[in-house]
């Protein structure tokens, strides 16, 4: 369903919905008092911000990437003056050309350019990996596809502002027992409401 901005608040409140994705593109084309109107909206309907997803291009080739890596301290920027703390994204787990190695080098060097730029607008990033065994069965390499592996991407992109985005559909599916979860230090988990 697509659904402006101002739609997607009314829904959120009229289904009992706690929280909104902000569409920074949408927001970006508001003038000051019309984002006040709308921030005031939002709170009076007992509403907060969800995650942003992530509009720089990372899984694709080098231009595309370079693209969206231009446009994002503007949409940034735009997030950080509407309140939004939170940008989000979900790795691909696995590739057709790239081995694990060659695909966890690029993420982890395109990831750490996103998550300066958002650090510099305080907003944080926030990585769910895809641990359905279908869905990296399709590529002729593995990828990123656990909380393990996904920790060890944080960590390598090392800018502080990174963190899990823990869906229990693909936790389940990656076969991950609950004491790993909850053992995860608290900089490499993200919260997520």
């Amino acid at each position: 369903m697509r659904a402006s901005q101002t739609e997607a608040i009314q829904l959120a409140q009229r289904f009992g919905f706690e929280a909104v994705e902000p569409y920074g593109d949408q927001l970006a084309r508001l003038s000051p008092a019309e984002l006040t109107d709308l921030l005031a909206d939002l709170k009076a309907k007992g509403l907060v911000w969800a995650a942003a997803g992530l509009s720089v291009e990372f899984r694709r080739d080098d231009a595309a990437f370079a693209d969206g890596l231009k446009r994002l301290p503007d949409l940034a920027l735009t997030l950080e003056k509407a309140g939004v703390t939170r940008v989000g994204t979900w790795l691909t787990p696995g590739h057709g050309t790239l081995t694990y190695l060659q695909h966890f080098r690029q993420h982890a060097q395109r990831l750490r350019e996103v998550a300066r730029v958002l650090a510099d607008h305080g907003l944080s990033l926030g990585l769910e990996y895809v641990g359905t065994f279908t869905s990296r069965a399709r590529q002729r390499f593995p990828f990123v596809h656990n909380l393990a592996e996904t920790r060890e991407l944080i960590a390598e992109i090392g800018t502080g502002n990174v963190g899990v985005v823990l869906d229990s559909w693909h936790w389940w599916q990656a076969a991950i027992p609950r004491p790993t979860c909850s053992a995860s230090p608290r900089r490499t988990s993200f919260p997520w409401t």
